[in-house]
């Protein structure tokens, strides 16, 4: 009978499963460095506004398992595709993003930040490509928190496939 116990027990030991999150790998083309943690998007989307003559450039980092998400939200202004661009004249926002569409969180550039920086090192119009590089300083939004929290982006990386719109 002992035996039977001892066996019954094996069995249950070794059929036993511990619960271990997959590791995800991502080839990324928009990596940051995100309050000194890398910050690695899941998906990347730009448009290039004919009208207005400026780049939208959004990536989002998605945590599939509670459908929550980061997006950092990029705009920038370039009529010159022969010349790289750097600037400070530029427009960033992060958001957290709950059940996906309600806003739970945002930051906005800090304007009196010396970092607050983007560079357009190459635009492909033929293969419709932007490729850049960034470094950000970000405040809380006052409508979420006015305790002065902050974030910052650095070493930004990017390299994403862009449409035109009007």
């Amino acid at each position: 009978m002992r035996a039977f116990y001892f066996l019954l027990i094996v069995v249950l030991v070794s059929s036993c499963k511990k619960d271990v999150d997959p590791v995800i790998s991502v080839q990324s083309n928009f990596r940051v460095e995100k309050n000194d943690e890398n910050w690695i998007s899941s998906n990347t989307w730009a448009n290039y506004s004919v009208k207005e003559q400026k780049f939208y450039i959004n990536a989002s980092k998605r945590d599939s398992r509670y459908y929550q998400e980061e997006i950092l939200s990029i705009s920038v202004d370039m009529t010159d595709f022969t010349q790289p661009l750097t600037t400070t004249n530029f427009s960033l926002e992060w958001y957290y993003i709950i059940g996906g569409d309600v806003i739970a969180d945002r930051y906005t550039l800090d304007k009196n930040s010396t970092i607050n920086e983007i560079q357009i090192t190459s635009v492909d119009t033929e293969k419709k490509i932007i490729t850049g590089k960034f470094s950000v300083y970000l405040i809380h939004d006052s409508w979420y928190s006015n305790k002065g929290e902050s974030l910052e982006f650095s070493s930004g990386t990017f390299s994403i496939s862009y449409s035109e719109i009007e």
